[in-house]
């Protein structure tokens, strides 16, 4: 079978990272969670203890600085939204930032944000930078758009990034753009710090890197900043089944469901081969993709659907639903240079397909019944 290039996406990079963890991650790994805007430690759901960013003793961990103010959601929660650390959060029309004392070593950081109603500040006009020592994880960021975009009250921004063994503070602002007449502000809910075991890092010192549709190769070091899209999560311990709980899942837990299995069905290399004609050229679609016209019961409209898989001498593969219109990046490129008007595709399609990819994704990792 052919091996591909793979592509990385202009606007971000994502990974697949493991992840091994405890319910209580000990003070020395510089591991936290904090209930921005609140007062004390609180307890989520799942049992996890959150520290609150209003009192005495918690400037001895972190550093503030800037002009910010703390606030609580003007309605009831629903009931999928956690209040820790859903329900509070901390403001500001100016540019605020925490500074937290860590060990050195790779971290996962995850930025909780409810863009709801909070007094004094109105509904979508949340629009704010966020940046990491000299990476800028989010520019131009609205947490109020991106989440109606989604269909969702609450979620959840993750970034892997490294900490050098000179530095002693991880540094987190927030700048609202500069817009007195537009009243922008900055504001964030929730934030998680927690250390990456040296194994499961996700660069090595003999990094080939990858190809960049056809550029030069892309190197993955301890000086690059990623944002996570997709975490699997391996078990270690019994933890909390909540979906964004750090868990992980057994090897027994693993084995596909009866109802997975007559939903997915397992295909042999042999057939594999025989449909693609072994793997044809003539047959490819897109990088990677070839015509295999089966369906399945699992279909969502913002998704390819899923028909089943290949996993034989060394060989892993998935079989996605066949598009008869074809990919995306037919439409965009292909088709586009035959169009007299040099695109196939309007604005408002490509701001259409950006949302419905956006929902789609979201369905795909969040939604526990996958069905339409």
């Amino acid at each position: 079978m052919h091996l591909y290039p793979v592509s990385l996406a202009l606007l971000f990079l994502c990974f697949v990272t493991f992840i091994f963890a405890t319910n209580n991650p000990t003070p020395s790994t510089g591991d936290v969670s904090i209930n921005c805007g609140s007062n004390g430690a609180s307890t989520a759901h799942d049992g996890r203890e959150w520290l609150g960013d209003v009192q005495p003793k918690f400037s001895s961990s972190v550093q503030m600085e800037g002009s910010s103010t703390t606030s609580s959601v003007t309605h009831k929660l629903i009931s999928a939204d956690d209040p820790v650390p859903h329900k509070t959060a901390r403001l500001s029309r100016s540019r605020f930032s925490y500074a937290f004392q860590v060990n050195p070593g790779q971290k996962i950081l995850r930025l909780h944000f409810n863009p709801a109603q909070y007094k004094g500040f109105k509904s979508f006009k949340d629009l704010f930078s966020v940046e990491v020592g000299p990476f800028t994880l989010l520019s131009n960021f609205s947490a109020s758009l991106f989440a109606n975009a989604l269909g969702v009250n609450s979620f959840v921004k993750e970034f892997g990034i490294n900490i050098e063994e000179n530095q002693q503070y991880l540094n987190i602002i927030f700048s609202p753009e500069n817009s007195q007449s537009l009243d922008t502000y900055a504001f964030i809910n929730g934030i998680e710090i927690m250390s990456v075991p040296a194994s499961l890092s996700y660069y090595y010192s003999g990094d080939i890197g990858v190809q960049v549709v056809g550029k030069s190769p892309f190197y993955v070091d301890s000086s690059t900043a990623l944002e996570i899209i997709h975490r699997l999560n391996i078990k270690q311990d019994s933890v909390s089944s909540t979906a964004n709980n750090i868990a992980s899942r057994t090897k027994e837990e693993n084995k596909p469901s009866a109802k997975a299995e007559r939903l997915c069905r397992q295909f042999s290399l042999a057939e594999m081969q025989l449909a693609t004609r072994n793997f044809s050229d003539a047959h490819l679609i897109g990088k990677g993709g070839f015509e295999i016209e089966t369906l399945t019961e699992l279909r969502h409209v913002n998704l390819v659907s899923l028909i089943g898989y290949c996993n034989e001498h060394g060989e892993m593969i998935l079989v996605y639903e066949y598009m008869a219109s074809g990919t995306l990046g037919d439409h965009l490129y292909k088709l586009a240079r035959k169009s007299e008007n040099g695109s196939s595709l309007t604005w408002k399609q490509r701001l259409n397909i950006c949302i419905g990819a956006g929902r789609g994704l979201d369905y795909l990792h969040t939604t526990p019944t996958h069905t339409s």
